[in-house]
């Protein structure tokens, strides 16, 4: 693949709350300007969401940089269990075009095997994203998750696009 500097990036998160959760999902909703009239949204009640995401840094994709080191990292600092998943998402740049899953190759280490194996990206409307586990890591009291991904620049549509690392916090009917 070529000489390719390599970025590196650490992220870190840690959950504090009282209660073991993250901090609760804001439920507002703004609608943005434009041409025609649009009303007040309303939010209905839907109860507890399923997850709260915990945005981490995000990593800003370059056109010098061809692969970027990504490490997710999170610490229960409560005094329940919490349940985590790791999650990538990859944004496409605000002017376009919108990213395809052939555009960049995610992988993620398994500790387990000690090999780099492919992560499957899914796509919404120019965003790439890992997919939410149905059930994730169980983490203890004090105990910690911590994800190794790699993300590999295919294309120069991925130029000016932004990583976005997160940590999903499962509810606890989420489980």
């Amino acid at each position: 693949m070529g000489n390719f500097r390599r970025k590196a990036a650490f992220v870190s998160v840690a959950a504090i709350a009282a209660m073991g959760l993250a901090p609760s999902v804001g439920m507002a909703a703004t609608v943005a300007g434009g041409q025609g009239s649009a009303g007040a949204c309303q939010q209905e009640d839907l109860g507890t969401p399923l997850y709260t995401f915990l945005d981490c840094t995000p990593i800003q994709i370059t056109q010098e940089e061809r692969v970027y080191d990504v490490k997710i990292s999170y610490q229960n600092l409560s005094d329940k269990p919490v349940t985590v998943s790791p999650q990538i998402l990859v944004e496409s740049p605000d002017g376009g075009p919108f990213l395809a899953p052939s555009d960049v190759w995610l992988r993620r280490y398994d500790a387990a095997t000690g090999q780099w194996q492919h992560a499957w990206l899914g796509t919404q409307t120019g965003t790439l994203f890992t997919r939410i586990p149905n059930h994730g890591q169980q983490l203890g009291a004090g105990d910690s998750l911590e994800a190794d991904y790699q993300l590999v620049v295919k294309s120069r549509n991925a130029f000016s696009a932004l990583i976005q690392p997160k940590v999903v916090v499962y509810n606890s009917h989420a489980e």
